[in-house]
Protein backbone atom coordinates (compact mmCIF):
# COMPACT_ATOMS: atom_id res chain seq x y z
CA UNK A 1 0.00 0.00 0.00
CA UNK A 2 1.26 3.49 -0.81
CA UNK A 3 2.21 5.91 1.94
CA UNK A 4 1.10 9.54 1.80
CA UNK A 5 2.07 12.57 3.87
CA UNK A 6 -1.55 13.59 4.42
CA UNK A 7 -4.80 11.61 4.15
CA UNK A 8 -8.27 13.09 4.60
CA UNK A 9 -11.05 10.53 5.17
CA UNK A 10 -14.69 11.51 4.62
CA UNK A 11 -18.01 9.71 4.97
CA UNK A 12 -21.18 11.35 3.66
CA UNK A 13 -24.05 10.96 1.19
CA UNK A 14 -23.27 11.49 -2.50
CA UNK A 15 -26.13 9.79 -4.37
CA UNK A 16 -29.63 10.60 -5.60
CA UNK A 17 -29.44 14.25 -4.56
CA UNK A 18 -28.12 17.65 -5.52
CA UNK A 19 -27.86 19.59 -2.28
CA UNK A 20 -25.62 21.89 -0.29
CA UNK A 21 -23.84 19.17 1.69
CA UNK A 22 -22.54 17.14 -1.25
CA UNK A 23 -21.68 20.32 -3.18
CA UNK A 24 -19.74 21.65 -0.16
CA UNK A 25 -17.90 18.33 0.16
CA UNK A 26 -17.07 18.21 -3.56
CA UNK A 27 -15.54 21.70 -3.26
CA UNK A 28 -13.71 20.71 -0.08
CA UNK A 29 -12.25 17.66 -1.84
CA UNK A 30 -11.09 19.80 -4.77
CA UNK A 31 -9.40 22.22 -2.34
CA UNK A 32 -7.74 19.46 -0.29
CA UNK A 33 -6.41 17.71 -3.40
CA UNK A 34 -4.98 21.02 -4.64
CA UNK A 35 -3.07 21.24 -1.33
CA UNK A 36 -1.61 17.73 -1.73
CA UNK A 37 -4.05 15.71 0.40
CA UNK A 38 -5.05 12.19 -0.59
CA UNK A 39 -8.83 12.12 -0.04
CA UNK A 40 -10.67 8.87 0.72
CA UNK A 41 -14.48 9.00 0.62
CA UNK A 42 -16.87 6.35 1.93
CA UNK A 43 -20.40 7.19 0.69
CA UNK A 44 -23.20 6.33 3.10
CA UNK A 45 -25.55 5.71 0.16
CA UNK A 46 -25.53 4.35 -3.37
CA UNK A 47 -27.27 5.22 -6.59
CA UNK A 48 -27.03 7.90 -9.25
CA UNK A 49 -24.41 10.56 -8.51
CA UNK A 50 -25.37 13.95 -9.94
CA UNK A 51 -22.34 15.91 -8.76
CA UNK A 52 -19.63 15.00 -11.26
CA UNK A 53 -16.54 15.26 -9.00
CA UNK A 54 -18.11 12.76 -6.57
CA UNK A 55 -18.72 10.03 -9.20
CA UNK A 56 -15.26 8.50 -8.68
CA UNK A 57 -16.19 7.63 -5.07
CA UNK A 58 -19.37 5.70 -5.88
CA UNK A 59 -17.39 2.42 -5.91
CA UNK A 60 -16.46 2.93 -2.24
CA UNK A 61 -20.07 2.48 -1.14
CA UNK A 62 -20.66 -0.74 0.74
CA UNK A 63 -24.05 -1.97 1.90
CA UNK A 64 -22.90 -2.32 5.49
CA UNK A 65 -22.13 1.41 5.69
CA UNK A 66 -25.84 2.15 5.22
CA UNK A 67 -26.63 0.66 8.65
CA UNK A 68 -25.45 1.04 12.21
CA UNK A 69 -22.68 -1.47 12.93
CA UNK A 70 -24.49 -2.60 16.07
CA UNK A 71 -27.03 -4.61 14.05
CA UNK A 72 -24.38 -6.93 12.56
CA UNK A 73 -22.67 -8.30 15.65
CA UNK A 74 -19.09 -7.88 16.74
CA UNK A 75 -17.36 -10.37 14.40
CA UNK A 76 -19.07 -9.11 11.25
CA UNK A 77 -18.56 -5.47 12.23
CA UNK A 78 -14.85 -6.10 12.76
CA UNK A 79 -14.62 -7.51 9.21
CA UNK A 80 -16.35 -4.41 7.84
CA UNK A 81 -14.06 -2.09 9.80
CA UNK A 82 -11.00 -4.00 8.56
CA UNK A 83 -12.26 -3.59 4.97
CA UNK A 84 -12.62 0.17 5.44
CA UNK A 85 -9.24 0.48 7.17
CA UNK A 86 -7.56 -1.44 4.33
CA UNK A 87 -8.69 1.29 1.91
CA UNK A 88 -7.09 4.08 3.94
CA UNK A 89 -3.43 4.54 2.97
CA UNK A 90 -0.68 4.69 5.59
CA UNK A 91 0.10 8.28 6.43
CA UNK A 92 1.95 10.57 8.80
CA UNK A 93 -1.24 12.61 9.19
CA UNK A 94 -4.84 11.36 8.91
CA UNK A 95 -7.83 13.61 9.41
CA UNK A 96 -11.32 12.14 9.62
CA UNK A 97 -14.32 14.25 8.63
CA UNK A 98 -17.72 12.75 9.29
CA UNK A 99 -21.13 13.98 8.33
CA UNK A 100 -23.47 11.41 9.88
CA UNK A 101 -24.03 9.55 13.14
CA UNK A 102 -23.37 6.20 11.47
CA UNK A 103 -20.02 7.43 10.21
CA UNK A 104 -19.06 8.45 13.74
CA UNK A 105 -19.60 4.88 14.88
CA UNK A 106 -17.52 3.34 12.10
CA UNK A 107 -14.72 5.86 12.41
CA UNK A 108 -14.41 5.33 16.14
CA UNK A 109 -14.07 1.63 15.38
CA UNK A 110 -11.35 2.18 12.77
CA UNK A 111 -9.27 4.69 14.72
Amino acid sequence: MDTFDKVYVMMFGISNIVAGGPIYNANKIRFLESKGWNVVVFPVDSGKVYIKPLEKYNNNSYDFIHFSPYIFGKRKTEKFVEKMASLIPQSDEIIVFNFTGISNTYFFSVF
